[in-house]
């Protein structure tokens, strides 16, 4: 069966793993709760096959450091990153926003409504700084099988979404499709040009806290998408597979970020448990896998 998870697997095994140093040529405000950087280099002629809410991990140096780039990860044996004769930089995801190959530009989009070391990092750049960038991880693909889609975001995910809802399909887009979001990200997300957006759009105060009855209609096969902080994609995942029934192999649930633990404290912990998961013998392009050691306990 031709699926989310299905085709994130083979598509992650296809692709090139691609480090890029690039220039930021500018930092602006975009929306209220929102920063986008601008970054430019001829290292972005690598990444050829560009998809709707591609995800990098942004390598973080010390923020005092004189040189700003970062090497190239070498794969271990188990296929994790190492950075053999420098000290491991911290990593942070940020979601390709849009892509210009011809100007070789390259958005990304911040939620910058925490006070974490990504927004920190993002306060300390300036135009002319390099930016080094390693992955990337694929996070969205519908089969043309789907009739009901739902996409939930917090704040943390928008910016994915946001790219997500201008790659739809436009006769897909206009019928078929709930979008669910916080009230804090209605100047981001309504900045999306699609003038099918109002009808599918609803705005809650919490994603822990909206009714979720009758969000999938009754037959016909749904694709959920769901990114947001850790409690939150946990309810909402469970929701979906026993409420909703859709199948695992159509849900896609991400944690973009965890409450109470800091994001270097979520990548150690996960890091860990994808080492034991390979050493079992785990497929590391598995979604699914992704899914499990991200949100179960």
């Amino acid at each position: 069966m031709d699926s989310i998870k299905s085709a994130l697997r083979e598509i992650g095994r296809q692709r090139q793993l691609l480090t890029m140093n690039l220039e930021v040529l500018d930092i602006t405000d975009v929306a209220s709760g929102f920063r986008r950087l601008t970054l430019h280099g001829h290292e972005i002629d690598g990444y050829c096959d560009p998809r709707a809410a591609d995800a990098f991990k942004v390598m973080i140096p010390p923020l005092d450091a004189p040189d700003r780039r970062s090497q190239a990860p070498v794969r271990d044996v188990q296929g994790l990153p190492t950075w053999p004769g420098q000290e491991d930089p911290l990593l942070r995801a940020l979601t390709v926003r849009s892509l210009d190959r011809v100007r070789r530009l390259m958005t990304v989009d911040v939620s910058n409504h925490s006070d974490g070391l990504l927004n920190l990092w993002l306060s300390a750049l300036l135009p002319g700084d390099i930016v080094s960038l390693s992955g990337m991880r694929v996070e969205w693909y519908l089969p043309a099988q789907i009739e009901q889609l739902v996409l939930i975001a917090d704040d943390a995910g928008a910016p994915a979404l946001a790219s997500i809802l201008e790659a739809l399909p436009a006769e897909f887009a206009s019928a078929g499709t709930r979008i669910i979001v916080p009230e804090s990200t209605r100047e981001y997300v309504g900045g999306v040009e699609a003038e099918w957006l109002d009808s599918a759009m609803e705005f809650v105060p919490s994603l822990n806290d909206f009714k979720t009855e009758g969000v999938v209609g009754s037959g016909g096969r749904s694709q959920v998408w769901i990114a947001a902080e850790t409690s939150a994609v946990r309810a909402l995942r469970t929701v979906a597979k026993r409420d909703w029934n859709v199948s695992t192999q159509d849900l896609l649930a991400r944690a973009y970020w965890h409450r109470g633990l800091s994001g270097t404290a979520v990548d150690a912990r996960d890091l860990e448990r994808y080492r034991r998961a390979l050493v079992e013998g785990a497929d590391m392009h598995s979604p699914q896998l992704a899914e499990d050691i991200s949100l179960n306990d």
